[in-house]
């Protein structure tokens, strides 16, 4: 028999005076996990190596880190090397439950065939989970299939201030959000994940349903699928909806290959949620109606959903469907190089289907068909001339060069979409040779954006490599930047508003608020780089 190792490590925190002590507690292949965390106190650590561990585990009112992933030695974590599998004792139970903890951080494991992967539970309710950060885990092959009304099959979370990042949640079933089901959180960051391959077998949300406060940002939400047993189902990639008018900001997210067999193959937005889409990615989504992204009132008026998009890109099937909610585009393109094609009469042969009171505001964006080319400013119907969407390069084409992995290639063309948005609008995150206007598109006042002048010089070219970490921080950014000296750091919010300036590579952001910001970096020698961080 194995015996559970202990590991006494002291960490020393100077805090009124007084000294605290944190154990590393190691948990070694064939040995239990859930012993380790009976065991373990608030502040411990767990480290668990490399091995299948065929538990279900609880952790109860703690805060612990639990972390997986670890050579036999526990000294050092790799997740491809060393692979930890938590596989839950039968599918009836479910892998990983917390009930009501704080501060609690899971990282670095495979959990999978659970009846969920991961479940944050409230029967302790109104003492519910907070703080808690899911991350570098894959989450996988969890759920129920017989059920339309059971949600989250990879994971259910519930609580506040909970962050997940950096995990692949694929193969997952449910009745509504096959991957995920976000209920009610104030406060979430879903960051940098790939969400793929997850079904819903209900009617709405294939990979994720989400309700509350949050951002979702940098993730990859591609081949989820929805109420293809039903016959009917809204929301391939996620049903994000708030009774109660709460805010979701999505940024620079990838939707592809989801499919719901109604309407919205990508999204549905509902029930009065209010969302801001900003540097989105949609392309072929599908769904039989043909609209990637369906926004709703769900019942009436006082349910009516309110949206606004601002540089974003939709391609294929790209009309949008309005029902009785409020939508304002602005710098965006949308473009189907089929709607010639389109026989369905509930679409029109057009963008966009807006009908029961729902309006559209549509202004500096590329589309091509006139039904409301005239209902704002700035609106051109031109091909886009994206780099090459067929094979998934939706960059604008330009003379001047266009973003290819830190290089710049010249086409033999140029894009209308260039210095075609907004003018009021900001355009500083755009490479120096920028025309002075945001371009339209979801490259639009990113590093990415494609060029409009041929000032290039040399040392701009190739851009400086930077990296930030840790990366999402809490208080001390550090900037590793190599051949190059620094010259000076400024810190954007979402808005592009400046909020700190700094000549230093170590820099305390512990009094910005959670959310995203974009970090410009420039060097002594005039290149210039800009990077997202995500604070928490």
């Amino acid at each position: 028999m194995k015996v559970l190792t202990y590991i006494l490590v002291f960490i020393f925190v100077l805090k009124l005076d007084s000294i605290s002590a944190a154990t590393i507690i190691t948990v070694a292949n064939g040995s239990s996990i859930q012993v380790a965390i009976d065991n373990a106190i608030d502040g411990d650590i767990i480290k668990v190596a490399a091995g299948t561990f065929n538990e279900s585990l609880i952790i109860n009112q703690k805060s612990i880190i639990l972390k997986g992933g670890f050579s036999d030695d526990f000294t050092t974590q790799n997740t491809e090397q060393y692979i930890t599998i938590i596989t839950s004792i039968n599918t009836n139970t479910v892998a990983l439950m917390l009930t009501s903890c704080t501060n609690v951080t899971i990282d670095g494991f495979i959990i999978k065939n659970g009846r969920r992967g991961i479940e944050m539970n409230d029967i302790l309710w109104p003492i519910v989970s907070d703080n808690i950060t899911i991350s570098n885990n894959i989450i996988e092959s969890n759920g129920i299939e017989t059920d339309v009304n059971f949600k989250g099959g990879g994971l259910k979370l519930i609580g506040s201030n909970i962050f997940i990042q950096n995990n692949i949640i694929r193969n997952n079933n449910a009745g509504r959000g096959g991957g995920l089901a976000i209920s009610g959180i104030d406060n979430f960051i879903l960051d940098a994940n790939i969400i793929e391959d997850n079904i819903g077998h209900g009617d709405h949300g294939g990979g994720v349903t989400m309700h509350g406060t949050g951002l979702v940002s940098n993730n990859i939400i591609s081949r989820n699928r929805i109420g293809e047993s039903l016959g009917y189902g809204w929301g391939g990639g996620v049903l994000a909806y708030n009774y109660d008018h709460k805010v979701i900001r999505f940024n620079n997210n990838i939707w592809t290959e989801n499919y719901s067999s109604g309407s919205g193959g990508a999204m549905i937005i509902d029930e009065g949620c209010v969302a801001y889409l900003e540097n989105e990615l949609f392309y072929n989504n599908i769904c039989p109606q043909g609209s990637q992204l369906l926004i709703d009132d769900y019942n009436g008026p006082e349910s009516a959903s309110v949206v606004e998009i601002t540089n974003s890109t939709f391609f294929g099937e790209s009309s949008f469907q309005i029902d009785g909610s409020f939508v304002t585009i602005k710098n965006s393109i949308i473009w189907d190089p089929n709607l010639s094609n389109n026989t369905d009469t509930l679409l029109r042969n057009d963008n966009f289907y807006v009908h029961s009171g729902g309006t559209l505001d549509i202004s500096y964006s590329c589309f091509q068909l006139p039904s409301y080319l005239n209902t704002g400013v700035g609106n051109i119907n031109i091909n886009p001339l994206f780099v090459d969407a067929v094979g998934d390069d939706f960059h604008l084409k330009s003379t001047y060069g266009h973003w290819e992995d830190f290089n710049w290639i010249i086409d033999n063309e140029n894009s209308h979409a260039i210095d075609s948005g907004d003018p009021n609008d900001a355009f500083n995150l755009e490479p120096i040779n920028n025309g002075s206007r945001i371009n339209m598109g979801c490259y639009g006042n990113t590093m990415q954006a494609s060029k409009s002048n041929s000032t290039l010089s040399v040392e701009n070219v190739n851009l400086i490599k930077v990296n930030l970490f840790p990366n999402p921080v809490k208080e001390l950014l550090t900037i590793d930047i190599a051949n190059s000296v620094l010259k000076n750091v400024l810190i954007y919010d979402e808005l592009g508003q400046k909020l700190m300036e700094s000549t230093a590579k170590n820099i305390n952001v512990s009094n910005l608020n959670s959310g995203m910001y974009f970090v410009e970096i420039s060097t002594e020698s005039g290149k210039k780089i800009v990077k997202k961080i995500i604070k928490y």
